[in-house]
């Protein structure tokens, strides 16, 4: 492991951290920071909660067997578990941060060293997928914690 993390990727690295730091808490809990400091109280993800549907149709995590998809990513399997979603992303989010630190300065400027599936990164320098992925990060955090409200307020 590299001891030394290059100066234009600290920033982006502490708001990585921090990002999945908060989404982990919001999905796991049993409490969160709000982002003033506050620390709320939240139940953990429940397999009912991830399998919830707001409205019928949309776009969702369900059994194969249950689904009429048409667009299938066969290379990534769902248990439909939550606390085994939650545990798989921390694995994800502990393997990409360990593949972010491991890129020198140099590495940081070269195109391709991350690809991806339909992904656009086989043509960025990886400081740019590094940002990229941040940026997923804190938008689909947003849509997960905005599901979780609805979900509490639906079921309520």
């Amino acid at each position: 492991m590299r001891v030394s993390v290059p100066e234009r990727l600290r920033s982006l690295l502490a708001q990585d951290d921090h990002a999945c730091d908060r989404l982990v808490r919001r999905m796991a809990g049993p409490a969160f920071d709000s982002g003033n400091g506050v620390l709320l109280q939240v139940d953990a993800m429940s397999d009912g909660e991830l399998l919830w549907e707001p409205v019928r149709g949309c776009w969702s995590v369900r059994p194969r067997s249950q689904g009429p998809r048409t667009l299938r990513r066969d290379q990534h399997l769902s248990c439909g578990q939550a606390a085994e979603a939650v545990a798989g992303f921390g694995r994800a989010v502990a393997a990409w941060r360990e593949a972010v630190v491991s890129a020198g300065d140099a590495e940081l400027d070269e195109v391709g060293r991350s690809t991806y599936p339909h992904g656009s990164d086989a043509g960025e320098p990886f400081i740019d997928v590094v940002w990229w992925v941040n940026q997923e990060v804190l938008h689909h955090g947003v849509e997960i914690a905005l599901l979780r409200d609805l979900y509490r307020a639906f079921s309520g």
